[in-house]
């Protein structure tokens, strides 16, 4: 194998992930990471749950240190992901890899400045809300807020990326009718917002070249850049993945 091939086998093994599960992993980092700077970069996993993208970004990608920043308590209470996240760090064998137990609302801006801060399938998580964040409500206020505390982490030059899905898409209607999801099955959209939200809300906080395009699914990989066009996006899985930079 290859240095790289090695070091994705590690990650694997490490997530203990197999068949379509780790092939819908390995397909997502390779999007979520094309032309994303990491290599000797400080970065800050927003919820980075089991973990898998964080050890990705370190193992993979070369990033020079990855804070997974966790939550104690799982979801729903059942498991905890943050003792988890040590033991799996621990077991990868490599430095450059921490557990920060706490919310990105209680996080320390004096923690950073990080090079770059992800949320991957995340950022909706970090204060649940059912309705649309764009008209001004106390909801947005505190989504203000957390764009403002990500400005802040980062440093001159920082990367942020934010992956999820979007609230409005055809699978939302066409489900209503009782046509199936084939797309989005499982998906919870009053609890995400659109792209369009996320980027307004990031500009507010003062970020520039915030830019947003769609995640394509393995099926519709062979499509190739039309698979990411924000019209077939919203016609089929909905994922998509922003960008911006702190200036």
């Amino acid at each position: 194998m290859t240095d790289r091939a090695t070091q994705i086998e590690t990650v694997r093994r490490l997530a203990g992930l197999e068949g379509a599960a780790w092939e819908r992993v390995v397909s997502r980092a390779e999007q979520y990471f094309d032309g994303f700077p990491l290599a000797g970069r400080r970065v800050l996993d927003v919820g980075a749950g089991r973990g898998v993208f964080s050890l990705w970004m370190r193992l993979v990608l070369g990033a020079g240190e990855v804070v997974a920043l966790e939550p104690s308590l799982g979801v729903g209470g059942h498991d905890d992901f943050a003792a988890m996240l040590a033991r799996r760090f621990e077991s990868a064998g490599v430095d450059g890899l921490r557990v920060a137990v706490n919310t990105i609302q209680g996080y320390p801006a004096s923690e950073g400045p990080f090079d770059a801060v992800v949320s991957l399938n995340s950022i909706n998580h970090v204060d649940e809300v059912r309705i649309s964040l764009d008209p001004p409500s106390p909801e947005r206020a505190r989504f203000e807020a957390i764009f403002a505390k990500l400005h802040d982490l980062m440093g001159p030059g920082g990367d942020l990326l934010v992956t999820d899905v979007a609230r409005h898409c055809l699978e939302r209607y066409t489900s209503k009718v009782g046509l199936p999801r084939l797309f989005t099955p499982g998906i919870e959209y009053d609890i995400h917002q659109d792209a369009s939200t996320w980027a307004r809300l990031a500009r507010g906080a003062g970020l520039v070249d915030v830019r947003w395009w769609g995640l394509a699914s393995r099926r519709l990989a062979p499509l190739g850049a039309l698979a990411r066009h924000p019209v077939v996006n919203k016609l089929t899985n909905a994922n998509f993945i922003l960008r911006a930079r702190r200036a």
